[in-house]
């Protein structure tokens, strides 16, 4: 290291590219992976506070069968962190759950404000019912109809292509 801070001292201006490419290619490059193995890890990657909402979820809506728009709103009111559970059963990110809620509601809901909303933030009751809205009109296939192929809905694959009748939400009512 006290080498590379003695090459501006040492050479000439017209060296510098050179030489720093040299360095670089003798310490850097054969240390390089690909970035794409690798993610920024962030907290709302950790799979126990998900377990954990998705348990709230299938509870307060009795396995998934009381999913109705009232239902859904109620309980973003009352566990606000469910919201993550329904966005990713829907196949949405944040970003596209939070313009989702302009097609059904007067304005868009934010990105932050989703986000605020799946770690605990209590949404107000209009916020809730847009988000509720787009839970129960995707999940219809109202909100977003089925594509024609090779598009399909983000919901048309094998949990939710039947909507709530879909086999794995009716296989998780029957082990009661």
């Amino acid at each position: 290291m006290a080498a590379v801070r003695r090459v501006p001292e040492e050479y000439g201006l017209a060296r510098h590219q050179a030489i720093y490419a040299e360095i670089a290619e003798r310490v850097y490059v054969p240390s390089l992976t690909p970035d794409f193995g690798y993610v920024h890890w962030r907290e709302e990657y950790e799979l126990e506070p998900l377990v954990t909402a998705y348990r709230i979820a299938e509870t307060a809506t009795g396995r998934f069968a009381n999913v109705t728009p009232a239902d859904l709103t109620h309980l973003l009111r009352e566990q606000p962190t469910t919201l993550r559970v329904f966005r990713l059963m829907l196949g949405l990110t944040t970003g596209e759950f939070a313009e989702a809620t302009g097609m059904v509601a007067l304005s868009v809901t934010g990105k932050g404000t989703i986000a605020n909303i799946e770690t605990g933030t209590i949404p107000t009751a209009a916020v809730a019912a847009a988000c509720a809205a787009v839970i129960d009109q995707m999940m219809r296939g109202l909100l977003f109809p089925p594509g024609v192929p090779p598009l399909r809905s983000k919901v048309e694959k094998t949990d939710t292509a039947d909507g709530w009748d879909s086999e794995p939400v009716n296989e998780l009512r029957r082990t009661t």
